[in-house]
Formats: C-alpha cells, structure tokens, sequence
C-alpha cells in the first residue's frame, strides 16, 4: 500500500462514472444528489473541478458520466472513507438513499479509475464557454501494445492534438472497474421465488 501511493503520488487519478438511466423516469433525484450532496462533500476534501455530462444523441439508455479528479489514490481512498463519516453528506443525500428501487432514475452505473499519463499528468481544466466534449476510448490487443500506445501519446501525441486545435482535458490509462446496480439481485429474486427483501448493491470488481 505504501509503495502504492508512493508511485502514484505525482499523478492524478481520475474516477469516471457512468450511469444508465431509467426511460421515462425524471433523473432530478440524481442531479440533486450530485449537486447537493456530492459535490460539496468532495470539495470539503478539496476535491475540486468535478464534471457532469449528458450524452448527446438517441442512444439508449440514456448515460450521464460524472467525472472526478483526484490528485492521488490516496486522496481517493480518503474521500470515499470521508463520506462514510460526513454528518452534512449523510443529511444532504437522505432523500437520494431512501429512494425506493422502483422509482430510482437509472439502472445502474459503472465507476472506473484511471490512472492519469505521464505526459499529461494534471487535467487541463476547460474554458467555461465550451459545453461539448468528446469522450475517447482507446484500446490495445495486449499489454504491450497498450504501452507502445500510451509511449506515443507522451512523446508526440500530446503536442499534435494541440497544434491543430484538440485540446485535451485529460488522459489516463484505466486500472480499476466497478459495476453497481440492482437489477442483477431483483431478477435472482423472481427467479428463485425468493420473499421480497432490501434491495442492496452487487459489486463485481475488474483488474
């Protein structure tokens, strides 16, 4: 854990979650909960320039991506301990957490961590005015040709984006996925005729 935190230190580690909403079910219980709850609990751990998006187009579900910096896995680790303790977020987020399943406005949502690049260390917090933003993913067939990839990225990449006018808010390479939702534990219920019970979280957790 110590050597952990050592090597991660100078990098920031960013949490990306994903939500996929409910159709036809109003997500003001979400943004509230972001808004009024979230957010000022994260940035009493000084936890700032956090991101809320929609996704534009007719995809379904619909996704909403909330995007989170943090400037170690440590200051992760802290903050995800904080929350347990913070009397103000327990407060602020009551309405979201009692929120029965049946009118939870999305099915469930992935979380992943990412480790953010050598070359692009810190985010690159974006002008106010832009509104849009393109979310890339880039994938390799191994482990080495993820590397190769990520190499370009820090010797050349970096400065061509710029040059011809991308410019880039952050990059990191994903070490951690979690997916939480209730779906998966309703169908196991029906499926085994089992008695209603408080619904819970399922973790399921990729390296």
């Amino acid at each position: 854990l110590l050597f952990s935190t050592f090597s991660y230190s100078q990098k920031e580690i960013y949490e990306l979650r994903t939500y996929e909403l409910n159709f036809g079910k109003s997500a003001d219980i979400l943004y509230n909960y972001i808004e009024k709850a979230l957010m000022p609990a994260l940035n009493k751990n000084e936890i700032y320039n956090i991101g809320v998006f929609e996704e534009i187009g007719d995809a379904m579900p619909k996704k909403l991506y909330l995007f989170i910096p943090y400037k170690s896995i440590n200051d992760y680790y802290q903050a995800v301990e904080g929350l347990k303790r913070d009397q103000d977020y327990d407060k602020a987020s009551n309405s979201y957490m009692k929120t029965l399943p049946q009118d939870f406005p999305f099915l469930r949502y992935e979380t992943s961590l990412f480790m953010a690049f050598d070359g692009l260390p810190k985010i690159i917090k974006p002008s106010e005015e832009l509104t849009v933003f393109e979310l890339r993913t880039y994938e390799g067939y191994n482990e080495d040709a993820l590397n190769r990839k990520i190499k370009m990225f820090n010797e050349s990449e970096f400065k061509i984006f710029e040059d011809v006018g991308l410019h880039s808010v952050f990059f990191g390479e994903k070490i951690a996925t979690q997916i939480i939702g209730f779906q998966q534990v309703s169908l196991l219920l029906e499926e085994l005729k089992l008695p209603s019970l408080k619904p819970f979280y399922l973790h399921c957790m990729f390296w």
